[in-house]
């Protein structure tokens, strides 16, 4: 029988000039009921302003 351990999860979104669409993926990773993870989001030199929109959430949320 395994050890149950304690885990966390952790969700990875990929980002490249998407601002119109970030906002709500966003939104939506957060709003799930689980709430006990990290996101991690790696903006691929976007050009647009999705490196700003990530970077506003993660003065907003823990958890980015």
């Amino acid at each position: 029988m395994k050890d149950e351990v304690n885990s966390k999860l952790t969700a990875c979104l990929l980002v490249y000039n998407h601002e119109h669409l970030l906002e709500k993926v966003i939104a939506s990773i957060l709003g799930q009921t689980y709430s006990d993870f990290d996101l991690i989001i790696s903006d691929d030199c976007s050009t647009d302003n999705s490196y700003e929109i990530a970077r506003s959430y993660e003065k907003t949320d823990a958890r980015v």
